[in-house]
């Protein structure tokens, strides 16, 4: 009976230690994953953020184009006016 119970305690005892390891092992993936998780939701928030001032960069340009395009227009007109002034 005694090498059977030694046996069990061997058993156990290395039980007990895998288990612990198993343990270590997951918090650290926990940890791990953890940190990627933030480090993606920053990311998502980053990328948020510069998707609304490339919108508001570009909402930008369009007005200045339209600007543009109007003060062209008006240029045209004046010499229009300039090299043809019997047209009116």
């Amino acid at each position: 009976m005694a090498p059977l119970q030694h046996e069990n305690e061997r058993l156990v005892k290395e039980n007990n230690a895998l288990h612990l390891e198993v343990i270590q092992r997951k918090e650290a993936i926990d940890a791990v994953e953890l940190r990627w998780k933030a480090t993606l939701r920053q990311a998502q928030e980053e990328a948020k953020d510069l998707n609304f001032l490339v919108g508001q960069k570009m909402a930008k340009v369009k007005e200045l184009e339209a600007e543009n395009l109007k003060l062209k227009l008006k240029i045209d007109k004046v010499l229009q006016k300039l090299y043809m002034p019997g047209q009116d």
